[in-house]
């Protein structure tokens, strides 16, 4: 049985507008390509004014001509920190900070999306690949660990009900709403 992928995050996330025409013309319908306001043209990565929120890509909110829908998730971001000599927001990647970081981070991000009233509310948290979360002792492990016990508390303290979700199931989800 093959599995085809529907949803894409490239590595560094390394991509630009062109890249959601092509992800599309590959059959990926969902992504999470962006972190907004990384400003890193060495790896192909200026998300400099990019939209922060869960979106539909379309020729109306981007740079992309033709008919093509694309659902973006982007990486969360404090686009208040900087990292790589403030050419980097501070992301939620796990191995980027500590415990204490990625909390103000969470926390600053659940207030912005509740006050300012945005239907969608969204953490994305990214790691890279290489470290052993089996392992229960680990540093990286725990961070995460931490992460998500927070995640779920600052959700508690402003009223929200979190739902572990796949990119795609974010989208379906969104659809339904726009259809209602």
């Amino acid at each position: 049985m093959r599995i085809k992928p529907e949803s894409f995050r490239p590595g560094n996330v390394s991509a630009n507008d062109d890249t959601f025409k092509v992800l599309y013309e590959l059959g990926f319908r969902q992504g999470s390509v962006s972190a907004p306001e990384r400003n890193l043209p060495e790896y192909k990565a200026v998300w400099v004014g990019a939209n922060p929120y869960t979106h539909h890509m379309s020729p109306s909110n981007r740079l992309i001509e033709g008919d093509m829908d694309f659902f973006e998730v982007p990486i969360t971001v404090d686009r208040e920190r900087r990292v790589w000599q403030g050419k980097d927001p501070l992301e939620l990647r796990v191995e980027f900070a500590g415990l204490k970081d990625h909390v103000e981070t969470i926390e600053k991000w659940i207030r912005h999306l509740t006050e300012a009233d945005i239907p969608i509310k969204h953490l994305v948290v990214i790691t890279h690949n290489f470290f052993d979360y089996s392992d229960d002792s680990g540093e990286m492990r725990k961070r995460l660990e931490g992460i998500a016990r927070y995640a779920y508390e600052i959700s508690e303290e402003y009223g929200l009900n979190p739902v572990p979700s796949t990119i795609k199931q974010i989208h379906i989800e969104v659809d339904k709403g726009s259809k209602s």
